[in-house]
């Protein structure tokens, strides 16, 4: 699970590890042991929880109390059946009860996250100044009034021109250097002026004002 590259892998290992506990619990309750392997299968289950969705981990739980009846049936211990059936639902309850707050307070974040760009892209798309968002030296928003004040159209700018591209080569240097420090946090605000360089060649006075938003 840990070195697991990719989410993809991880699920697997996780539901790999799941049947496996599963497995050794369930032939401890054939042998007539005590269900004190429990701990075998809510750990598998905790993870699963974290990267499974709330169903299939709801249905990992069906299928081993299944399997945890018909392995206790089979041992004739009914004891051993009802004690090992309610400690697994009451822990596997806990858990998929706390896997679905946390599935809940995601959501949330994200709806609000959407609303927060959706109110952000309005306002910005109806600005008369020029606004814009760059990032690993690439402009990956340009509003209207942006693209038009250097003859572009957003299209042509987005993903497609860095900060240099817009600047007059004499001063290039400069910008260059303002963006590093903005990268590297050394300064989150910056207000300076310079020429830019729009798509007909021609040359404009620029007062920009730079926010970084803090590395964490």
């Amino acid at each position: 699970y840990l070195f697991s590259r990719t989410v993809h892998y991880q699920k697997v290992a996780i539901l790999a590890s799941y049947a496996l506990s599963a497995l050794i619990f369930i032939d401890t309750l054939v042998l007539g042991q005590q269900p004190s392997l429990l701990i075998m299968l809510v750990i598998p289950l905790l993870l699963a929880s974290v990267l499974l969705s709330l169903r299939a981990t709801a249905v990992l739980v069906v299928i081993t109390m299944a399997l945890i009846a018909v392995a206790v049936f089979f041992s004739g211990d009914l004891l051993a059946l009802i004690r090992a059936l309610a400690l697994y639902a009451l822990t596997a309850g806990i858990i998929l009860l706390g896997a679905y707050q946390q599935q809940r307070v995601h959501a949330e974040q994200e709806a609000e996250l959407r609303r927060s760009e959706s109110r952000f892209r309005t306002l910005s798309e109806r600005a008369l100044i020029g606004i814009y968002i760059i990032q690993d030296n690439l402009f990956r928003y340009v509003n209207p009034a942006m693209a038009e004040l250097f003859g572009y159209t957003p299209h042509e700018i987005i993903d497609r021109l860095s900060p240099l591209d817009l600047t007059v080569p004499e001063q290039r240097e400069a910008v260059r250097e303002r963006v590093r420090e903005r990268i590297e946090g050394e300064k989150e605000m910056a207000h300076y002026t310079l020429h830019g360089l729009r798509k007909d060649g021609k040359r404009i006075y620029l007062s920009l004002i730079h926010i970084s938003e803090p590395t964490r």
